[in-house]
């Protein structure tokens, strides 16, 4: 893929100060110029990703109002335009998306050169080699597909491979580079950053129960940036403002060594002080929008990013079609309390005067 590299001026909203935008015409399955900017939500019934897709729906909303084309969860994905949401089977490879189609992240010098524990790819028969040099070695093998969501597993140590594979050695076999066998290391306190145009854009500790809605403080008044749990099923959360600081510098100096301008990366700590403890880099992720965990990342922050990785053309157009809403209080925020004021406004079957005249 061929990433451009230019400063634009800002026009109606697009602010182009970066230095890449993720895709260019001839990336396009029709050879035609992107003209739209669509959102599909999601169809699953995991309560937490139902949360996580609402919350980033209306931020998308309330950033780029008719700018934004909303699809139906039964619509197929769209190829004139940037595409935002799951993908679903079927519609992989495709390149109009923000997140890499194809993220070999364990080419990327960025991942190879931060990480420290021990990591080979290879296919299944170099596989059970490394797992035996492994174990010889003293530790558990840990292994993971080269095919998205394919499979992972550990090879604890008195296991084989193929003990440990079972039937899924088969689909394995007669393919290179198909297994990435690592030392298994004990990691606590993950953290989940998100990245967009080579720097972090919002961040979550790692937690099965986090949402958007997380971000909203309790009557602790504390930042659950600042939180940490020590695995995703802890409940209790540490607090550490210096351990979220360190790790996002090391999320800053991976994300600025790729070459991949938009990528979803998950760090951890290999001890048990975030503080002080060794920081390493768990793996990377396709950055799109709508098809990665949220946790208690920030959806407004991420919708106002994507301004800024949209290519000068099809922000024009997003821009225009923004600009074309009608603007309830035309004279500001400030001016709402009189606004209202003489309106007559039609909800559902009954209508209201004055309705923001409240008593």
């Amino acid at each position: 893929m061929t990433i451009q590299n230019a400063r634009f001026p800002i026009v109606a909203g697009c602010i182009f100060a970066v230095d890449a935008y993720p895709y260019t015409d001839e990336d396009q399955h029709s050879g035609d110029p992107m003209t739209h900017l669509y959102y599909r939500p999601t169809t699953t019934m995991d309560p937490e990703e139902r949360l996580e897709d609402a919350a980033l729906h209306k931020a998308l909303h309330d950033t780029f109002g008719k700018g934004l084309t909303i699809l139906a969860t039964e619509d197929p994905a769209p190829e004139d335009g940037l595409f935002l949401g799951r993908g679903k089977m079927g519609e992989w490879g495709r390149t109009n998306i923000m997140g890499s189609p194809d993220l070999r992240y364990w080419e990327d010098p960025a991942f190879r050169d931060a990480i420290t524990r021990s990591f080979k790819v290879t296919d299944l028969a170099g596989a059970e080699a490394e797992v035996s040099r492994l174990h010889e070695a003293g530790h558990d093998a840990f292994l993971k597909s080269t095919r998205q969501k394919h499979y992972t597993g550990t090879v604890p140590r008195g296991t084989t491979l193929h003990q440990a594979l079972g039937a899924m050695a088969f689909s394995f076999m007669d393919r290179d580079n198909c297994l990435m066998v690592q030392e298994a290391v004990k990691m606590k306190y993950e953290r989940r950053f998100l990245i967009m145009n080579g720097d972090v854009v919002t961040q979550s500790p790692v937690a099965w129960h986090l949402t958007p809605m997380s971000r909203a403080r309790d009557e602790t008044g504390l930042d659950i940036e600042d939180m940490h749990f020590e695995t995703p099923r802890s409940n209790a959360a540490r607090f550490s403002p210096k351990g979220r600081e360190r790790m996002t510098e090391v999320a800053r100096a991976v994300a600025a060594a790729s070459e991949t301008p938009h990528l979803c990366i998950d760090l951890a700590i290999m001890g048990d002080d975030p503080e002080t403890d060794p920081i390493e880099v768990i793996e990377f992720n396709p950055m799109q929008p709508g098809g990665v965990g949220l946790y208690a990342c920030d959806p407004v922050a991420i919708a106002t990013a994507i301004w800024k990785t949209l290519d000068p053309e099809l922000c024009e157009r997003i821009a225009a079609r923004r600009a074309g809403e009608e603007d309830v209080f035309p004279d500001g925020p400030e001016e709402a309390e009189n606004a209202g004021e003489g309106l007559d406004l039609v909800l559902g079957d009954e209508e209201f005067e004055d309705i923001f005249d409240t008593p």
